[in-house]
């Protein structure tokens, strides 16, 4: 299978849950340009409140991402994901009311909400696949295109929102929203169902003992272990590219905000690309491993260029023409070699952890990784905001590469030999 959109089967489940993923992305900027923007507060400041947003977005995966993992081995998988739609359009009707009311603590509930709906359609977009699919190249062409649709519906999230708000049209981004969650919605009632992996599931009151007995439980595969923790990683990496980056590219490009988009738009390409080629080629071929600290470690060079390239602050922002120089063709040349690259790395690792996760719990494996993926963003966030007042983000950029490096020792010392 080399084009999964041939499948009806991969198109019902692809359609909701890239959706899903919009509307997050397409909500979550549109509150942070509302905080940012157009609110004027002495207490709580814009910048609480834009930091909060991203602490509200994740907290529910550290909360309930065991309870998902075994909601989805437990259950008709296609069910669960249209409660989950069902609750998606309930959030959506609920934010436009208290948008009217322009409360700025009551968006916060609803990016909680949100991240809630995320944390439990989540364990379902990766393990339906192995139940979809019998086939090792199947799933992980499938898994390729789910990762590109995922990014492509992240980035036209931020783009629709980015633009609405700048002609302050925020209920015509409701709108949108609403329509895009009723979609979704009835495609589920044209999805395959699926048989339950498990019995009833047993749930831990302490949401805390319930995480840890589930993650040690999963865990038991080594396998898994090694990929939940290399794409926990992959997701810090790209959080700083997608986010810290742009205090690079202000200070030491001269990046005006237009370029940085420009510089965002590429990154999320090369990701897209990286994920969709590198599946098509291990669905040919076994999925090599060794490619993982290949891609980590180049990562790491490419980055060390682009500082090297450019390793002095410069006091005057340029738009695209004066942008498009040769000096930063090397640096846009190199920026889309580490999305590449990221992309190769997340889709071995993923692959790898849905095919040779043990199946009865395969959902819980994902859920204990989308934990962890929580966890490490958390953690590096909190780093950043000790360490950036203190250390430059040229030398933090510096700092993080060489971690990098770390991670890719760790990673090919540990890696598993064997591999279906």
């Amino acid at each position: 299978m080399t084009n999964p959109f041939k499948d009806s089967k991969f198109n019902y489940l692809f359609a909701p849950l890239m959706l899903g993923a919009m509307n997050d992305s397409l909500i979550r900027n549109v509150i942070v340009i509302w905080y940012t923007y157009f609110l004027n507060l002495s207490w709580p400041t814009r910048e609480d409140l834009v930091t909060l947003c991203t602490f509200a977005f994740i907290l529910p995966s550290l909360i309930f991402a065991s309870y998902a993992g075994k909601y989805a081995d437990s259950y008709d998988k296609v069910k669960i994901l249209r409660k989950i739609k069902l609750f998606e359009i309930v959030i959506v009707i609920t934010g436009l009311i208290l948008c009217a009311k322009q409360h700025p603590l009551s968006q916060l509930l609803i990016l909680f909400a949100l991240g809630a709906h995320s944390t439990f359609a989540g364990p379902i977009k990766y393990s339906i696949l192995p139940q979809y699919y019998q086939s090792t190249a199947k799933i992980i062409v499938a898994t390729g295109y789910m990762e590109f649709g995922t990014l492509f519906a992240i980035l036209l999230g931020q783009l629709i929102g980015g633009a609405l708000m700048a002609n302050d049209m925020i209920m015509i981004a409701g709108i949108i929203v609403l329509t895009s969650a009723i979609i979704g919605y009835i495609c589920t009632y044209y999805m395959q169902s699926t048989t339950p992996l498990i019995n009833k599931p047993e749930f831990h009151k302490n949401i805390f003992i319930d995480n840890w007995n589930t993650y040690k439980r999963v865990v038991t595969n080594k396998n898994s272990k090694i990929n939940i923790h290399a794409i926990s990683w992959f997701w810090c990496l790209s959080m700083v590219y997608t986010t810290q980056f742009s205090l690079f590219a202000l200070k030491y490009l001269g990046a005006n905000n237009k370029v940085f988009s420009l510089l965002s738009v590429l990154y999320t390409i090369g990701l897209g690309v990286g994920a969709v080629y590198s599946a098509k080629y291990f669905s040919k071929k076994a999925l090599n491993r060794k490619l993982v600290p290949i891609c980590t470690l180049l990562i790491s060079i490419l980055t060390l260029i682009v500082l090297l390239n450019n390793n002095t602050p410069v006091n005057k922002l340029v738009g695209l023409n004066d942008f498009i120089t040769k000096k930063h063709l090397i640096d846009i040349i190199a920026l889309i070699s580490i999305s590449v690259c990221s992309g190769i790395f997340s889709i071995i690792c993923y692959s790898d952890l849905q095919i040779n996760a043990t199946p009865a719990v395969r959902s819980q494996t994902i859920a204990v990784n989308n934990w962890f993926n929580a966890f490490y963003m958390v953690v590096l966030s909190l780093i950043l905001i000790v360490i950036l007042p203190e250390f430059d983000i040229w030398n933090t950029m510096l700092l993080l590469i060489s971690v990098n490096v770390i991670f890719c020792i760790w990673y090919a010392i540990y890696m598993p030999k064997n591999i279906n």
